[in-house]
Parts: C-alpha cells; sequence; structure tokens
C-alpha cells in the first residue's frame, strides 16, 4: 500500500459508500435519520465540509439531542469529507471488547497487563492530517520522552460490511497521517453471509506501508470445527511498549490460535443470536 501523494485519506473510499452533500445541520439530521430507518449502509459520509463546520458541529459540539453527533469516525479536510458509523451492530461490539479481553490476558502472561492502557475510542489528530477514531486504541502508560501520553501505538479497525477501500483508508490513516505515533494497525473483518473472520497486522516497513501478517479463521466440515489459518497474531514488543524488552519474561505479545478460536465463535454466537 503507497503512503500519501497530497489527497486525504478518504479520497478513494467506494462508491457504494452513500454520499451527502453538507447544507446544514437540520439537513444532515434528517438525511442521517432516513438512512437509519432504511439500514441501507454501515456507513454515512457527509461531502463539501469543510474544517471550522467540522470543529464547531462536531468535534467540539455538547450537543446531545441526537446520536449522529457522536457517531462520526474520520474528518478529511483535504478532501472535505466526514464519515459517520451508523449505531454499531452487537458482533461489531462484541469484537472489539473480546479482542480486548485477549489482548490483556497475553500481557499478563508475560506479566505487562498492567503496563498498557486502554485509550478506548478518543479521536486523533490534528489540523491537514485530519481526525479519526479506531474501535480500539493502546499506548503504554509510561512513554518515553517525547511521545504523548495519550497517543496510541496500537489500534484496532472493526469491519462488518466495509469495502476493501475504507480498510485501505483506516490503515492509510494510521500508518501514514500517524506515522509517529501508531506503528501497529489491526483490521478485524467480520463476514456476514458466512461464518468468517479476517484479521489483518499492518505495519510501516522501509518506510512503506505493508501488511504483515493475515489471519483467517473460518468452519470447516459437516461439524463446523473452527480452524484458524496464519495464526497466532504475533506483535512486537518494542512496536508496542516503545522499549526493548527488559526482563526475560518480556518478548513479543501473542494471541494463540485457541485464543484466535474463542473470539471467532464469541462473534459468531452474537451474529446467531441478533439474527433470531
Amino acid at each position: 500500500m503507497e503512503s500519501g501523494c497530497g489527497e486525504g485519506f478518504l479520497a478513494n473510499l467506494a462508491p457504494s459508500i452513500p454520499r451527502h452533500r453538507y447544507t446544514g445541520i437540520s439537513d444532515f439530521l434528517l438525511e442521517f435519520d432516513e438512512q437509519s430507518e432504511k439500514n441501507a449502509s454501515e456507513w454515512f459520509l457527509l461531502t463539501d465540509i469543510d474544517e471550522k463546520v467540522f470543529t464547531v458541529g462536531f468535534l467540539n459540539t455538547t450537543d446531545d439531542t441526537h446520536i449522529a453527533f457522536w457517531l462520526w469516525v474520520s474528518f478529511d479536510p483535504l478532501s472535505r469529507l466526514l464519515l459517520f458509523k451508523m449505531p454499531p451492530s452487537p458482533a461489531h461490539e462484541i469484537a472489539s471488547l473480546t479482542f480486548a479481553r485477549l489482548f490483556d490476558d497475553s500481557l499478563q502472561q508475560i506479566g505487562l497487563k498492567y503496563a498498557i492502557k486502554q485509550l478506548g475510542s478518543s479521536p486523533y489528530g490534528e489540523g491537514n492530517r485530519g481526525r479519526k477514531m479506531a474501535d480500539f486504541e493502546w499506548a503504554p502508560k509510561r512513554p518515553p520522552p517525547g511521545h504523548h501520553r495519550n497517543a496510541p501505538t496500537m489500534v484496532l479497525e472493526v469491519a462488518l460490511t466495509e469495502t476493501q477501500s475504507k480498510l485501505n483508508s483506516d490503515v492509510r490513516f494510521w500508518l501514514d497521517q500517524a506515522r509517529h505515533d501508531v506503528n501497529i494497525a489491526l483490521t478485524l473483518a467480520i463476514g456476514q453471509r458466512e461464518p468468517r473472520i479476517t484479521i489483518e497486522k499492518w505495519e510501516r516497513v522501509d518506510d512503506r506501508i505493508h501488511r504483515t501478517q493475515k489471519i483467517d479463521i473460518h468452519h470447516q466440515g459437516q461439524r463446523n470445527t473452527t480452524v484458524v489459518t496464519g495464526g497466532p497474531l504475533k506483535l512486537d514488543f518494542a512496536k508496542v511498549f516503545l522499549r526493548a524488552p527488559a526482563t526475560p519474561k518480556e518478548r513479543d505479545i501473542v494471541l494463540d490460535d485457541e485464543q484466535l478460536q474463542f473470539l471467532a465463535e464469541e462473534i459468531w454466537e452474537t451474529q446467531e443470536a441478533s439474527q433470531r
């Protein structure tokens, strides 16, 4: 994946994502409600929105009269685009929460459960770099001098129906615009037509954005056995903690195949329950 060449990180979103020209708050809320009722897409994209309108109307708003004000996930000032994620499905929420829990378990195995803080989903970025919120963000509790205490080193983006262009825009932002802070961008894509989970790990290698690991989890055979290919998930210690291991117990963080199976089965059970 190439890094940015001057255009905004949301510039190449697929045409299938519904676009709505921004003409004012009232029109925005009306169109948002109409799309929400139709349940037509997981995404809502506002076009022709400038930095001032975004800052006053969304980033710094105290308006709690409509949920839409709190559902934006990415602002691209170069392309004048503001992307919203419609209210998340139960499967989406259980995916991010379960992954975070398993990550904590893996940290505990190397004695560092309390050395990382979860930033949840909070706005990141400023100026022409744009703003973005991941599904989950992590940062070391004691970063080295010069690194902002609330800047994530690893992020997770969960996908239900994203096109590849949406996933690419997520990765591109975190490893391009946020390249001085974020070292690892994880994407977790949930299949809706079949029980399949795809986890991808993206990092900068030789100053380019590369996918460095891909894990596929799916059902196989008449007994629907859960199969993991490409695991375990390995996360570089220094890229997460911004330091080298200091004791024999400290090592790269690993989510093994058993944990990945558990993650997938939790997601699938939630999907099945919500479809009944």
